[in-house]
Parts: C-alpha cells; sequence; structure tokens
C-alpha cells in the first residue's frame, strides 16, 4: 500500500504541474461536457502508462545521457503546440469542432494524440521515473507495477477532476465567452511551445 502511495505522489507532481494537456482537456470538458473530458483523460492516462513502460527500457538512458536527443523532442513538441494552438485560434467559436474530433477519432484518441507529442511529459516519465528505478527506491517486480499503477492512477483522478469542474460551467458560457475561451487556450499552448524551446 505505502508503494502504490508514493507512486500515486510522484504522478500528482506531474498533474499538479500544469500543461497543455492540461487546458485542453479543461476546454474539452467546458465545451461538451464531462464524458468526453473523462474519454480524454482515460486516453491522457494510457500514454502516461506507455512512457511508464519506456522508462524500462534503453530510452530513458538515452534521454538523459544525450542532450540532442532531448532539445529534439521539444523541438518537435513545440511545433505541434503551435498546430494545436493554431487550431484553436482559427476554429474559435466554431461549433463544429465536436464533430470534426468525431471524425478524427473521438475524444479519447485526442487525448492520446496531444499527450503523445508532448514533451513535457515525455521527459517526466522517462527521466523521472527511470532515475527512481535506479535508485533502488521501490522493490522490484510486483513491487514496480504497483507503484506504476499510483502513477497512473494519479493522472486518472486529476484529469477526471478537472473534467468535472470543467462540466460545470457548460452551458452557462456564452457564445462571446466561448469564442474567448477558445483563444485563450490557443495562446497557453503558444506559450508553453515558446517555454519548451528557450528553457535550458
Amino acid at each position: 500500500m505505502m508503494v502504490y502511495f508514493k507512486g500515486f505522489l510522484l504522478g500528482m507532481t506531474l498533474q499538479l504541474s500544469v500543461g497543455p494537456v492540461f487546458f485542453a482537456l479543461l476546454h474539452k470538458a467546458v465545451k461538451e461536457g464531462f464524458a468526453e473530458g473523462f474519454k480524454m483523460a482515460l486516453g491522457v492516462a494510457l500514454v502516461d502508462a506507455a512512457y511508464i513502460a519506456l522508462s524500462f527500457t534503453a530510452v530513458s538512458g538515452l534521454m538523459a545521457a544525450n542532450e540532442g536527443a532531448e532539445w529534439f523532442v521539444r523541438a518537435g513538441g513545440a511545433l505541434v503546440l503551435c498546430w494545436f494552438g493554431f487550431g484553436y485560434i482559427r476554429g474559435a467559436g466554431n461549433k463544429d469542432t465536436k464533430a470534426c474530433e468525431a471524425k478524427a477519432g473521438g475524444s479519447f484518441l485526442y487525448g492520446i494524440k496531444l499527450t503523445v507529442i508532448n514533451p513535457l511529459s515525455i521527459v517526466f516519465w522517462t527521466g523521472t521515473f527511470g532515475a527512481v528505478l535506479a535508485s533502488g527506491m521501490i522493490p522490484g517486480g510486483v513491487g514496480i507495477v504497483v507503484y506504476a499503477a499510483g502513477c497512473v492512477s494519479a493522472t486518472i483522478l486529476f484529469m477526471t477532476g478537472a473534467s468535472y469542474m470543467g462540466s460545470r460551467v457548460e452551458g452557462l458560457l456564452t457564445p462571446v465567452a466561448i469564442k474567448m475561451l477558445d483563444r485563450a487556450v490557443g495562446v497557453c499552448l503558444f506559450l508553453f511551445a515558446a517555454n519548451l524551446i528557450i528553457r535550458q
């Protein structure tokens, strides 16, 4: 139980450092309701679990030892975040957003796509979880699985909470407010992209 709790705390540490995925999920819950936000949250959690699994491979060592690899991930992620940000701003107030995303695979796949290209998630999980494993802070075998389960459950809990908060204001926003929200999320994604490029 203690191993699970430690994993939960590590996972919550990442979630409390809110990033572009959080704002995108909150935006989705505000515009489309709790169910769609929850589907996106499950997609985010699935990718987090995949990155944790990658920490057992040479990927974490490559990211830690090769600054060029980390910069490449940051630069590529920044470009994709800008693309998403441009899409939010260009489609501000567009009521057809939900239909377009349904064609692209729905909220679950949207959560997967946005988290996959988020460099913050990649660097955090391959670096931090890999370091925890190397330090011997958690027992091997089943202990690692329980620790990882704690990390992933933190993602699900935090993102589900964000979905619920966003859904509470669904239907209360005017068309003008929704358009401003769309643009604000787009600007946030641009700012996160810029931060990825300039940070050392």
